[in-house]
C-alpha cells in the first residue's frame, strides 16, 4: 500500500517538475518571439498601380491631416500565450504552444499619420479626377471646393504562432524534433471619411479592408529566428496591402461622387487656345477653357 502511494507521489512530482520546466520554456519562447518580431522596423510600402488620370476637374478638396485614433495600434509588439498542451511520459515528452502575435507601432518604420497623408496625396495625384490641396497658383481657377475629413478607426495585424516539440528518451537513444508554424496573420484597416461643401455633409462612408498572410513554417534552411523575422515582414506587407486598398477605394468613391455632381463642362477649343500665361490649354499644369487641368 505504501509503495503504491510512493509511486503516485513520484509520478506527481515528476509531472509537476515537467510542467514547471515547460512553463519556463514557454516564457523563453515568448521573449524570443517578442524580440525577433521587433528586431527590425518594418516598412509600409504603398504600391502605386492604379490607372493614371491626366485630366483633373476644377474641383479642389482640402485635406489638412489624417486623424488616427490613439488606441488604433498598440505601441509595441504584443505576444501572448493562448494555450499549452503537454503530454509527459517517462520516455516520450510532447509539448505544444500556441501564441498570438500583433505588430505594434514601434515596429513600423514610418510615422503612420504622415504615411496615410502622403499616400492619399500621391494616390489622388495619380488616379483622382480632382485636385487635393492644390497649389496657390491654381486656386483662382477652382470652381468647387470641398473639405475632406478622414479618421482611421482600426489598423492592426495579428496572427498565430505554433510551436510543437517532442523528445524520445530510450537507453542509448535520444531523439528530439520540433515544428514551428507562423500565421496566417490577419491585417485590417478601417477608416471613416466625410466630404463637406460649404460646411454641409455631401458624402460620408466607412471603408473596411482586410487581408491575410500565408502560412510560414520552419524548414531545414530556415531557423526559428529567421522564421519569426520573416513573419514580421509578411505581417507588415499584409498591413500595407490593407492600407493600399482602403485608400484606393476612398479615392474611387470620391471620384464617383464628383463625376456625378460636378460633371465636366463642354470643352471649347481644347488644345488650340492659350491661357493668360501664353501656354496651350492642353499643356501639363494649365487650365483650358473646358476647366480641366492636365498632368
Amino acid at each position: 500500500m505504501r509503495s503504491m502511494e510512493d509511486s503516485k507521489m513520484r509520478k506527481l512530482k515528476y509531472l509537476t517538475f515537467v510542467l514547471i520546466i515547460f512553463s519556463i520554456f514557454g516564457c523563453s519562447i515568448n521573449k524570443q518571439l517578442t524580440s525577433n518580431l521587433s528586431q527590425y522596423e518594418q516598412s509600409l510600402n504603398y504600391v502605386y498601380d492604379s490607372d493614371i488620370v491626366k485630366e483633373k476637374k476644377s474641383v479642389a478638396v482640402a485635406l489638412d491631416s489624417v486623424y488616427i485614433k490613439q488606441s488604433v495600434m498598440s505601441d509595441s509588439v504584443l505576444v501572448k500565450k493562448e494555450s499549452m498542451v503537454v503530454v509527459p511520459f517517462i520516455l516520450i515528452n510532447i509539448i505544444g504552444y500556441n501564441y498570438s502575435c500583433e505588430l505594434g507601432e514601434y515596429a513600423i518604420e514610418e510615422d503612420i499619420p504622415i504615411f496615410f497623408q502622403d499616400s492619399i496625396e500621391q494616390e489622388v495625384y495619380r488616379s483622382g479626377a480632382f485636385l487635393l490641396n492644390p497649389v496657390d497658383s491654381l486656386l483662382n481657377k477652382i470652381e468647387h471646393n470641398y473639405v475632406l475629413e478622414i479618421e482611421v478607426d482600426s489598423l492592426r495585424v495579428k496572427g498565430g504562432y505554433n510551436y510543437l516539440k517532442s523528445s524520445i528518451i530510450l537507453p542509448f537513444l535520444f531523439s528530439f524534433s520540433s515544428y514551428e508554424k507562423a500565421g496566417p496573420a490577419k491585417a485590417e484597416c478601417r477608416l471613416k471619411y466625410t466630404l463637406r461643401k460649404d460646411n454641409i455633409v455631401e458624402l460620408q462612408n466607412e471603408i473596411y479592408v482586410s487581408g491575410i498572410t500565408e502560412f510560414l513554417k520552419k524548414s531545414g534552411e530556415i531557423n526559428s529566428q529567421q522564421l519569426q523575422e520573416k513573419y514580421a515582414v509578411a505581417m507588415a506587407e499584409a498591413l500595407s496591402n490593407s492600407i493600399n486598398k482602403s485608400i484606393s477605394q476612398l479615392v474611387s468613391e470620391i471620384d464617383d461622387f464628383i463625376s456625378f455632381h460636378e460633371p465636366l463642362p463642354p470643352a471649347r477649343n481644347r488644345g488650340g487656345g492659350r491661357d493668360k500665361q501664353g501656354r496651350r490649354a492642353n499643356q501639363p499644369g494649365s487650365f483650358g477653357q473646358g476647366t480641366v487641368v492636365h498632368f
